[in-house]
């Protein structure tokens, strides 16, 4: 649902939404359609909880205000992830 949304409300910002690709076959529409793929950027990444890099966690870069609307009360947050993690994002 959140990247639907992301999709659907960032699609005139002018920047690449994409989903972590599937192991095996894809679930839903985007991870068919916009997987990640792996290059030289860093990527923001929307979860609820960190992603590993190496052997720990990454720090939160910013949380997300979920205080009202189809969000209310999920604890989100964003994670900039260095190219070199990128595949372990699922």
């Amino acid at each position: 649902a959140v990247l639907a949304d992301l999709f659907h409300t960032g699609r005139d910002v002018g920047l690449a939404i994409r989903t972590p690709a599937p192991d095996g076959r894809p679930t839903n529409y985007y991870a068919q359609n916009f997987p990640l793929q792996p290059g030289g950027a860093p990527v923001l990444y929307v979860a609820e909880g960190a992603p590993i890099c190496g052997a720990a966690p990454l720090p939160v870069f910013a949380p997300l205000d979920t205080a009202k609307g189809a969000y209310a009360g999920r604890d989100l947050r964003t994670y900039l992830v260095p190219p070199e993690c990128l595949n372990g994002l699922r």
